[in-house]
């Protein structure tokens, strides 16, 4: 099979280093689809001065250690890396002597390559793998035009198939602090559009062009994967990318932990039982960090100090009355349960954030919602659900939606956005929102 290049293999010479080890090396370096490094390394005689690859090659345990190296084309192009790992080491011994058989990767590098044509204002590019998009979406904002667009349908989602860009409308008077916000700007949207994937579009490359240089950063990613549940269809993903921008800048919510819900939201399972628990968890952290100590508790610290000293007392004179069998052990173990009663149910939290934030849930139903909190719970304390679920009780599938719906529309609201999407409540369907009141 042809392998496909975005960075089609060139040969560098420069030094492999680690600490205060140092050797000559000539290598191949070029970058796959995947957005991933292929580095290929010819056989290195063993010396005592390449040695140290062997022996340095692991660290203490079985952790990696990590090599820098620095190397130049003759095209003047420059790649350098502080990450550079071994994933296999061997001897190879000919005729000739022995040889150091390397495969090499490397968690994060940078490419310095001369462009054919000059770039006058500066430009941003982030790849995606996995991203899906019928056309070219536009935007501008106060760092200059966004652009981005993918594959319809891509065979291969763990390949680099769109890209989000920002080109500067002017060259900036500063060129650090422009390309550090235009960063900002493509790492949100890329949170934006996963939501709307259902799928944590990894980035594997960004690319920075201005003047004659380009520079590309790499990192290590693991693998995408389509999600089968999208939540924003492809054909419709206008509105979400006009909200991505405009969310960085102006958002009407002040939200704490965004991204970590989105994570949790678009995390891959192929399990109900795990997408229930993951979105349940995303709806918790988005509860935990954007609701205040008295929101998240019953009674202030001092109050529950009090009380719980009382209540400390009182099971102590049970104890002691009762003569249960446990003793001080048991006692331990109730005492530790103390915490928990200043604690908010997650229910009562869930109406005090839809409250503040307005988030329309009514049509939902309170006794579903509980009735999707009890399956969660069923799932993470028993290790199952359907063992114990009376045949009245629905399916996972259905409380998996029901949940799903919830942090729908808390993420919806929170980013401001309005407009199509995909609900599986009740049956897959068109919706929109926020939803008409009826």
């Amino acid at each position: 099979m042809t392998t496909k290049w975005l960075f089609t293999p060139k040969t560098f010479s420069g030094p492999l280093s680690f600490i205060e080890h140092s050797l000559p090396l000539t290598l191949q370096i070029g970058i796959d689809q995947t957005g991933t490094v292929v580095f290929t390394i010819d056989p290195i005689p063993l010396t005592n001065e390449s040695n140290f690859i062997l022996l340095k090659s692991h660290g203490n345990s079985d952790r990696l250690n990590n090599f820098s190296l620095v190397c130049k084309s003759g095209d003047g192009s420059e790649f350098s890396t502080e990450a550079l790992h071994f994933s296999s080491v061997g001897i190879d011994s000919g005729n000739t002597g022995s040889c150091i058989i390397l495969s090499a990767a490397c968690w994060t590098g940078k490419l310095k390559v001369k462009l054919e044509k000059s770039a006058p204002n500066p430009v941003l590019r982030m790849r995606l793998k996995g991203f899906e998009s019928f056309s070219t979406m536009h935007g501008t904002c106060k760092v200059g035009h966004v652009a981005g667009g993918g594959v319809n349908s891509p065979k291969d989602f763990n390949e680099i198939t769109g890209y989000l860009a920002v080109q500067a409308a002017e060259s900036p008077s500063n060129i650090s602090d422009w390309s550090t916000e235009a960063e900002k700007l493509l790492e949100h949207m890329r949170r934006i559009l996963s939501l709307a994937a259902a799928s944590f579009l990894r980035a594997p490359i960004l690319e920075f062009f201005h003047g004659d240089w380009s520079e590309t950063t790499i990192f290590s990613e693991t693998q995408q994967v389509q999600s089968a549940i999208r939540l924003i269809h492809v054909l419709d993903q206008d509105a979400i990318f006009d909200v991505a921008i405009r969310s960085f800048y102006d958002s009407k919510i002040e939200i704490k932990q965004l991204f970590f819900a989105i994570e949790w939201f678009s995390m891959e399972a192929t399990y109900n039982e795990i997408r229930l628990i993951n979105i349940m968890t995303a709806i918790e952290n988005l509860l935990d960090a954007n609701l205040k100590d008295d929101e998240n508790q019953l009674l202030s610290a001092t109050q529950f100090k009090k009380l719980r000293r009382e209540v400390a007392s009182a099971v102590q004179r049970s104890f002691d009355t009762l003569e249960l069998e446990g003793g001080a052990e048991l006692y331990t173990e109730i005492s530790e349960k103390y915490p928990e009663l200043n604690r908010r149910s997650l229910l009562r939290k869930l109406e005090i954030l839809a409250s503040k934030w307005n988030v329309p849930l009514e049509d939902i139903g309170i006794e579903k919602i509980k009735a999707a909190k009890r399956a969660r719970d069923r799932i993470v304390h028993k290790g199952q659900y359907y063992e114990e679920a009376k045949s009245a009780d629905s399916d996972l599938w259905t409380h998996f939606t029901v949940a799903r719906e919830v942090a729908v529309r808390f993420l919806f609201t929170a980013i401001g956005y309005e407009g199509g999407y995909i609900s599986h409540m009740g049956g897959y369907h068109q919706a929109n929102f926020p939803p008409k009141q009826h």
